[in-house]
């Protein structure tokens, strides 16, 4: 393999490596990368000050003041503002919890806001709430949840998950 092609696919390489490790990788990872093309000293920090430019941290993750934009700035930190009020609006309604306990996936929304499905962990966080108001135990509450939960799909694909509907209908049937 001729060395142009050797460095382009080792370079896609090490930024494929810094976007599992959160954007970053140490300069030890990248010296190792590319020691099969005995790069000079100057020609790994032309490959440093690309992997910079294109947000990725080299011992330590990149500062978001580095790379975002004010606009971007503002959006997250509006974001971040909006998901604060979620957690207190759930702890409202679910004064026995911590904020620790809240499941991002309560306070964050999805593309459409209509997944008929949450994690058994969202499930289980609101069985007290649940159990109150429809006038059962918690212990029962819990055990439909329990036998609620699907499973993934030949136990390997995907994840465990709770059809909010069919919990629902199965917590009716068990007031009557």
């Amino acid at each position: 393999m001729n060395k142009e092609v050797l460095f382009a696919k080792t370079l896609e390489e090490v930024r494929k490596t810094a976007k599992e490790q959160g954007n970053c990788i140490s300069e030890e990872q990248v010296k190792e990368a590319f020691a099969e093309l005995d790069l000079s000293g100057e020609q790994l920090q032309m490959v440093f000050d690309y992997l910079l430019k294109h947000k990725i941290g080299i011992g330590q993750p990149m500062d978001p003041d580095e790379f975002l934009t004010d606009e971007e700035k503002d959006y997250l930190q509006e974001y971040l503002d909006e998901v604060k009020a979620r957690i207190d609006t759930f702890l409202v309604h679910h004064p026995y919890l911590n904020r620790a306990d809240v499941p991002a996936e309560m306070v964050t929304a999805s593309a459409s806001g209509l997944d008929p499905d949450i994690t058994p962990q969202c499930a289980y966080v609101q069985v007290k709430r649940v159990a109150q108001a429809r006038g059962l135990t918690e212990e029962q509450v819990r055990a439909i949840v329990d036998k609620s939960i699907e499973k993934p799909f030949l136990g390997l694909l995907g994840t465990e998950k709770v059809n909010v509907l069919k919990l629902n209908i199965a917590l009716e049937e068990s007031n009557k």
